[in-house]
């Protein structure tokens, strides 16, 4: 029988959430529970975790709302999978049944976990090394007393512990954070200690060695052995430490198996004798993405080779001639990032250095300030013009974005000038991206381009406009968690309720 036509328009009954499968309703709270970017300052990204239990922090509120979702909730080791443990009072007592109920929650899963030994008591640590062989990735950050041998690894018996899914390491030690701090510490920190248990990782892959020295915590000498890391199984490495650059070499010449790089220069001693190595060349075949930061001295990027390198990201290099170098024994790369800033230094002439860079096919140019920026601008674009017989630099390029950092509403019409303009015009340019801070968190302002801003930017671009070129307008704040972007964060709060309730 045909319905008629009120049957067809009859709305559907309403359906409860609770009809929902488990497999559905699992995914639905995994989503619920996703860190968002941005936020308070440097770790934004992270939950405050001294606040008291609300009832919208997931996924805590998904075991309290019914039977159903309770089972659906604890029965989820994914949900409860990934920890912050910072920011806990030292005092505090209720925030350690609720860490060992969510590593409980989470068994058998693997963890991946974010620790700042600074901010906790050395009780939270040795529950947390009760489950640290579950760990997949690990962040630990703290202060050098947190790293003292009479602290954390006199309390627990580190070196006896194993990792074996261990994939992700990340160790940083910090600056204190207020000057009241004890600074005068006489000890230095034991990195032979320190690394002791990761030479039983047979799954390690990705590695960060974060050493940051202040005005109050001067370097330490102590060295630590590269026989501690497995580094010629690992893929990702990221090095800031206070060491010299014939140590460097050294790890650089076993991690043959590496696909993206990441060195801080800053605190590399520049060695006053012949690198031992000096007279090899060390070979990443199969390196991918290489970031080099504040290199104002050096020779040590120089031995490097990468015939596989795609994408290389340069801030605050100074050392241009080793860069030179460097690039004249890699693949030209497709994706180039460098500091405008750089470019504003007439010496050393960046001039060979651009011509090794020209055949890449995505620029990014970062800076700061309005007038270092304007100044630099336009000196890359005078040295874009020189090429050889005439020739411009960067005839391939198809993806330009000019990323900055400050006040742009009073910046447009300095950064976006007819030079720019032009230098767009002469080059198959698809796609112009300006990124800029959104919001600049110490003084409160506001710095996103509005309205009126794009207008202005769009009128200066109007006939790269007519020809197609995408003009996209990007913010950005403070670099984005440590945990993939998918990952949903747990937050460990004190609380009056009973575990029964949680």
């Amino acid at each position: 029988m045909p319905e008629t036509r009120n049957q067809a328009e009859a709305p559907y009954p309403p359906v409860g959430i609770n009809t929902l499968p488990a497999e559905i309703l699992t995914e639905i709270f995994r989503l619920a529970s996703l860190r968002h970017r941005g936020g308070n300052g440097l770790d934004g990204h992270w939950i405050d975790i001294c606040r008291p239990i609300r009832p919208k922090n997931a996924p805590w509120s998904f075991s309290r709302v019914c039977r159903q979702w309770r089972a659906v909730a604890i029965g989820s080791p994914l949900l409860w999978a990934s920890l912050n443990i910072d920011g806990i009072p030292r005092k505090a007592s209720g925030e350690q049944s609720l860490l060992e109920l969510a590593l409980r929650r989470a068994s058998p899963t693997a963890l991946r976990m974010r620790i700042n030994l600074f901010t906790i008591s050395w009780r939270f640590t040795i529950v947390v090394c009760s489950h640290i062989d579950k760990a997949r990735t690990l962040k630990v950050e703290g202060c050098r007393a947190d790293f003292d041998s009479e602290s954390l690894y006199h309390q627990n018996d580190y070196s006896n512990y194993t990792l074996p899914r261990l994939e992700t390491l990340s160790l940083q030690l910090m600056p204190a954070s207020a000057p009241s701090y004890n600074m005068s510490i006489s000890h230095s920190t034991d990195w032979n200690l320190l690394l002791d248990p990761f030479n039983r990782c047979a799954n390690l892959r990705s590695l960060s060695l974060t050493y940051l020295p202040s005005k109050w915590i001067g370097y330490d000498s102590t060295t630590f052995r590269s026989g501690h890391i497995q580094w010629h199984q690992l893929v990702n490495l990221e090095l800031s430490v206070r060491e010299k650059e014939g140590f460097i070499l050294s790890v650089l010449k076993e991690t043959y198996r590496l696909q993206t790089l990441s060195i801080n220069g800053a605190s590399i001693i520049t060695d006053t004798e012949a690198h031992p190595l000096s007279h090899l060349r060390i070979i990443l075949p199969h390196l991918a993405t290489l970031s080099l930061k504040d290199f104002y001295t050096g020779t040590l990027i120089q031995y490097l080779s990468c015939p596989a390198l795609d994408n290389l990201s340069c801030e605050a290099v100074r050392c241009v001639p080793a860069l030179q170098i460097l690039l004249e024994q890699s693949r030209a790369p497709a994706t180039v990032k460098l500091d405008v800033e750089d470019l504003g230094y007439e010496s050393p002439p960046w001039g060979p250095v651009m011509h090794l860079l020209s055949h890449a096919a995505s620029l990014t140019l970062s800076g700061h300030g309005v007038d270092n920026v304007r100044q630099s601008l336009e000196r890359f674009l005078i040295l874009s013009e020189l090429g050889d017989n005439s020739a411009i630099l960067f005839p391939g390029l198809t993806a330009f974005n000019l990323r900055y950092q400050g006040w742009l509403h009073d910046s447009v019409n300095a950064l976006v000038s007819s030079d720019l303009v032009r230098f767009m015009s002469q080059r198959p340019i698809k796609v112009f991206t300006l990124t800029h801070r959104s919001v600049d968190e110490r003084r409160g302002v506001n710095l996103s381009l509005d309205s009126e801003g794009r207008e202005r930017v769009l009128e200066r671009l109007g006939d790269l406009v007519e020809r197609g070129v995408e003009i996209r307008f990007e913010t950005f704040d403070f670099p984005a968690n440590d945990f993939e972007e998918d990952t949903p964060v747990i937050e460990i709060d004190s609380s009056d309720s009973d575990e029964e309730d949680i």
